[in-house]
């Protein structure tokens, strides 16, 4: 929800739920983690003819059931099902900046956009497996930031005299930035014992190229509002392991 506090500057807010379904398969057992997750934040919009920055700030807290599939070792060690509880909290702060200009029937839209992403993972302990295989996990904090450069064509399609398609390509460079995540520290639960996993760098350095086309649909003073709706949908293609990630989104503004 927005509220105009001049004729180029709005302020909002906004509440959202995450749904996590983690997925792991390995030699020696499986694992998952679900969870769900609430938060909500706040957005600012400043904008001129030929310029526009959009920012947002906001927090979501997740917690759901962890759990670990221990594959039984001879007569020494039963395995099981080692579980806890699970909790985060992730923080997200976000600009985008834009230049649109048009080139005849051609809406062209140079775009830079950051986006940095702060996570806490809260200590938790296992149980129900055997007490030799539950493992502590100690709180561990990441940060990530990613960002894109590029451009974005439109072209506006008039339709009666109120609505408005506009198909739109968009091309970008990628970049996650190395923010040096350290290892995460755990231990068996009935010793004192601690070991480091190290952070996989894959996951928070590389660079890449975005492709995405989409679907503005707009209609204006319908019955004393405005009714806007898109649908995105593309590819992130990555350099080294992550190849290609798909993506889509979509949603519908009413203006009062």
């Amino acid at each position: 929800m927005d509220v105009s506090v001049s004729e180029t500057f709005q302020l909002g807010g906004y509440v959202n739920y995450g749904n996590l379904q983690l997925w792991q398969q390995g030699q020696s057992g499986s694992g998952s983690w679900q969870a769900d997750g609430w938060g909500g934040g706040v957005t600012a919009d400043y904008w001129t003819r030929n310029f526009y920055v959009q920012a947002a700030l906001g927090m979501t807290g997740f917690s759901g059931e962890s759990r670990r599939e221990v594959q039984r070792q001879g007569a020494l060690l039963d395995g099981g099902t080692a579980k806890g509880t699970r909790s985060a909290g992730s923080m997200l702060g976000a600009v985008r900046i834009g230049a649109p200009m048009e080139l005849g029937a051609t809406y062209l839209e140079p775009q830079f956009t950051a986006t940095w992403s702060g996570n806490q993972q809260h200590r938790f302990i296992e149980s129900g497996a055997d007490a030799m295989v539950n493992l502590t996990y100690e709180s561990y904090s990441t940060n990530y930031l990613q960002t894109a450069l590029g451009v974005k064509a439109a072209w506006p399609l008039k339709r009666g005299e109120t609505a408005l398609f506009t198909p739109s390509l968009r091309a970008a460079w990628l970049a996650d930035w190395d923010l040096s995540n350290g290892p995460r520290r755990m231990g068996l639960s009935f010793t004192g014992k601690g070991y480091e996993v190290a952070s996989n760098p894959d996951s928070s350095h590389a660079m890449g190229a975005l492709l995405e086309a989409g679907l503005d649909y707009s209609v204006a003073q319908l019955e004393g509002a405005s009714v806007k709706a898109y649908l995105r949908g593309g590819a992130e293609l990555w350099g080294g392991n992550r190849g290609a990630q798909w993506r889509a989104s979509g949603g519908v503004t009413v203006q009062f």
